[in-house]
């Protein structure tokens, strides 16, 4: 946080910032520049972010050294980030080299130049699991005191949530808007009535196990390169 720059005009910047990203990954961007340039001791950041039972995923690393730091993790089964994945609260460390906590990652990332880390939660909402990652590379209190840093991921978790609901809903239309030129190619193909059309849909896709929106792309792509060729 810049000197003498009041903590709720920080949060309002902030605040500001992220509520303009439409994807995930943009947010993700946002998210941990905005902790290198307001919070305290933080050199790197990263973030990641998992839906459901799908694997764990980063998002926006801002040094190659945290991309190092991501697999180690996951390639000894132990870590803040793994534990804030797991358990939804946040782990800090102002000495990963000493922390007993993590007997094989900290030296590990220590030895890489990390010394401390703070990984905080960010709750959204549904079956979306995300987790800000802060490293130092001195030893102490990494990005703050835990009312500062828990109040940047309250606004993390807000605009990261926002952006995720912005994309699903985008997807959603998209999706809406490929089986309805699917039914329309189908009830002109066959001359049947939308009822009849969508049905057709449904049982393809269930007699090939293949989702419904991919039926529909493949039917709606098949028409669109025949115009193609015609033209």
């Amino acid at each position: 946080m810049h000197a003498n720059e009041p903590l709720d005009a920080v949060m309002a910047e902030v605040a500001a910032a992220l509520t303009k990203p439409a994807k995930a990954g943009d947010a993700g961007r946002l998210i941990t520049q905005a902790a290198l340039d307001h919070l305290p001791q933080v050199d790197f950041a990263s973030m990641c972010l998992a839906r459901g039972r799908a694997p764990v995923r980063m998002l926006a690393p801002t040094d190659p050294r945290v991309l190092e730091a991501d697999r180690l993790q996951h390639e000894l089964a132990e870590g803040p980030c793994r534990d804030v994945m797991e358990t939804s609260r946040a782990a800090r460390s102002v000495d990963l080299a000493q922390d007993p906590r993590w007997p094989l990652y900290g030296p590990k990332v220590a030895a890489s130049g990390i010394a401390a880390q703070t990984t905080l939660p960010l709750p959204v909402s549904g079956n979306v699991r995300a987790c800000l990652n802060l490293y130092s590379l001195a030893t102490g209190a990494c990005g703050g005191s835990p009312v500062v840093t828990g109040l940047f991921a309250t606004h993390a978790a807000v605009a990261l949530g926002y952006c995720l609901q912005m994309n699903d809903l985008a997807e959603a239309l998209e999706r809406r808007k490929v089986i309805g030129q699917a039914i329309g190619i189908v009830m002109e193909r066959y001359r049947i009535d939308e009822e009849a059309a969508f049905a057709f849909l449904t049982r393809a896709s269930q007699t090939g196990n293949v989702k419904l929106r991919r039926v529909a792309e493949h039917i709606v792509t098949e028409v669109d390169e025949r115009s193609e060729r015609r033209g």
